[in-house]
């Protein structure tokens, strides 16, 4: 996503301008105007491993925040900006090969940002809005990514939400795995274009009525693929203390195969394959859930694959999008091979009158057809309705295949977070 950067002389200029043509005083000005966002500090460290042949130690310091100002224009219309900052800082990196241990420091590789996250035109009537210019784009096959465009989203009808988008530009965000394609025989990404530099368009349909819930999703990522996916949950309150929940969701893309193929991102200098090797792909789970006295459970199994075993593929555009998803490191709907499918169990328990909450993941199956597990322990606290904390560890393996060395990773996060 591009953006325009202001120098703080040409900032003060503008703003000295703005003042003198029109000035008002400060709480004229400001009592329209909602803030809201968040202040996030987030530490990771990693040991990744394969049977002591590499080993890698690495760690980040991440400190993020997103503040909007929602502007209230007249009765109709209003106005929304969203300033955004992250700085992040790779710690030391210990990395072994053959039993040799080198030290280094990856300076290179630490980032620092301020941007514009959101900048739109909103114009509400009855339960219909519609949005104009960058904002976040809100679909199932997306997490926090933004776009530019328009959106409009209807809750006219009772229990019911309506959203129809499109964008023409996409955030460059790092989760997305299809950013990593090109196309065959090509020399830049996706035949000179990103996978972010295409059309977006999607229509979704959100319902709620006691005790069923639902959700039906198409998107279409314009002569790359189409997305579809459907959700149906029924929960079911028998006390103030006892809830038992079913969910089920299915999704499948349908891909433009003629047009691209997959990178083949291990190789120095690269190797392309053949368009052939980017396929369609399809994706189901089933949850049940429980709560009981400050307790939850949750299984279920899910199973995503491309329509060949040796081809790429995604049901998810951007992160996890909606899609059930546990554990922390294993599962990766946006850039998938092979045959993937588990069982999963999540267990936690909330102390009553504390804001604590301790809990469990567990995920066993096959990840590309080799087996592999995951094992996740969490602790969180919730301080009070704007501070929370948070940490995990998580353990992953998969088994190597044909000789090969198996792929195992530790990862431990903790994060504080201030909303507001």
């Amino acid at each position: 996503m591009k953006l325009v950067k202001l120098s703080l002389a040409a900032a003060v200029a503008a703003g000295a301008l703005a003042m003198s043509a029109s000035a008002v005083p400060l709480e004229e000005a400001i009592k329209d105007v909602d803030l809201n966002g968040y202040a996030r500090m987030r530490y990771t460290h990693n040991n990744e491993s394969d049977k002591n042949v590499h080993r890698e130690k690495s760690s980040v310091w991440e400190f993020k925040s997103e503040v909007d100002f929602k502007a209230k224009i007249d009765d109709n219309f209003f106005g929304v900006v969203g300033v955004r900052f992250m700085d992040r800082d790779n710690g030391q990196t210990f990395s072994s090969s053959d039993g040799v241990y080198l030290q280094e420091k990856n300076e290179e590789d630490d980032e620092s940002q301020f941007d514009i996250a959101k900048a739109y035109l909103g114009y509400a009537i009855g339960g219909t809005t519609i949005t104009v210019g960058r904002q976040g784009i809100g679909s199932f096959f997306t997490d926090d990514m933004y776009g530019d465009g328009v959106k409009i989203t209807s809750t006219d009808i009772e229990g019911l939400t309506l959203i129809g988008f499109w964008m023409d530009s996409l955030e460059n965000d790092s989760d997305i795995g299809s950013l990593k394609w090109k196309r065959a025989g090509a020399m830049a990404p996706l035949g000179g274009k990103l996978t972010t530099d295409h059309n977006l368009y999607g229509v979704g349909a959100m319902g709620s009525y006691d005790p069923v819930a639902f959700q039906l999703w198409y998107n279409s990522l314009e002569d790359v693929a189409d997305l579809f996916a459907a959700e149906l949950a029924f929960n079911f309150d028998i006390s103030d203390d006892f809830n038992i929940g079913v969910k089920g969701q299915y999704a499948f893309s349908d891909f433009d195969k003629a047009s691209y193929g997959h990178w083949n991102n291990i190789p120095v200098p690269p190797v392309f394959v053949t368009e052939t090797d980017v396929g369609d792909a399809d994706f189901w789970a089933a949850e049940a859930s429980m709560g009981l006295f400050g307790i939850d459970l949750a299984a279920g199994y899910l199973r995503f694959e491309p329509d060949n075993k040796d081809r790429a593929s995604f049901v998810s555009f951007e992160d996890q999008g909606s899609f059930i998803s546990p554990g922390e490191q294993l599962l990766d709907y946006t850039n998938f091979t092979g045959k993937n499918h588990y069982w999963y169990a999540v267990a936690g328990y909330t102390i009553p009158d504390t804001g604590i909450r301790i809990g469990a993941d567990y995920l066993d199956g096959k990840s590309a057809g080799k087996d592999a597990y995951e094992a996740v322990g969490r602790i969180s606290y919730k301080y009070n309705e704007k501070l929370s904390f948070k940490t995990w560890y998580s353990h992953y393996k998969i088994d190597g295949a044909a000789g090969a060395a198996d792929e195992k990773n530790d990862r431990i996060r903790f994060e504080a977070k201030y909303s507001f």
